[in-house]
């Protein structure tokens, strides 16, 4: 595991072999693999529910990130993902340095929705996407983002996964398009 600590941090520092992505699957996946509780997926979302079940309740810590505005709000991970190195050299619990991911997504997923809504002036989220099936993350999503608020939509008829964002999308395009 050290050895493979090091050359992670070696990636993030030189800016190589990096993959970027957008999909909020890919992070999970990354920090149960860092964490050493997922090195391969043998079903889908099996990282993410690993670190759902190992995230301490009642942890309020999350790691710095940054947001940057180049046009479009992009999330910058890397002092997410250092700082959760840092953690696993100090030997910190896998269980506080889950929490505090979990908090951190919850962080700047209301920071990222602030700057939406600045411009855009809505204060209507809906929560939506396979992340989503994580209680832990959804509890913690809705509580913070009420109390910023926000008014939060959450699924009552159909799945909380990707096929009902093809189905959002679908009524997003229909109302676009004028049908």
């Amino acid at each position: 595991m050290p050895g493979e600590v090091d050359a992670i941090q070696r990636m993030i520092d030189h800016d190589r072999n990096l993959a970027y992505t957008s999909s909020m699957g890919r992070l999970f996946d990354c920090v149960a693999a860092m964490l050493g509780i997922t090195k391969e997926i043998t079903y889908e979302a099996e990282a993410a529910i690993n670190l759902e079940y190992l995230a301490s309740k009642g942890i309020m810590d999350y790691y710095p990130y940054q947001i940057e505005d180049e046009g479009t709000f992009v999330l910058r991970v890397k002092d997410i993902l250092i700082n959760i190195m840092r953690d696993i050299e100090k030997g910190i619990s896998k269980n506080i340095i889950s929490a505090k991911f979990h908090n951190t997504v919850v962080h700047f997923s209301l920071d990222m929705a602030k700057n939406l809504s600045k411009i855009y002036g809505m204060k209507k989220v809906c929560f939506s996407g396979g992340v989503f099936q994580n209680r832990y993350l959804l509890d913690s999503m809705i509580d913070t983002f009420q109390d910023a608020g926000f008014d939060v939509y959450v699924h009552r008829i159909l799945p909380t996964n990707d096929g009902c964002i093809s189905y959002g999308q679908v009524i997003m395009g229909n109302l676009i398009s004028g049908k």
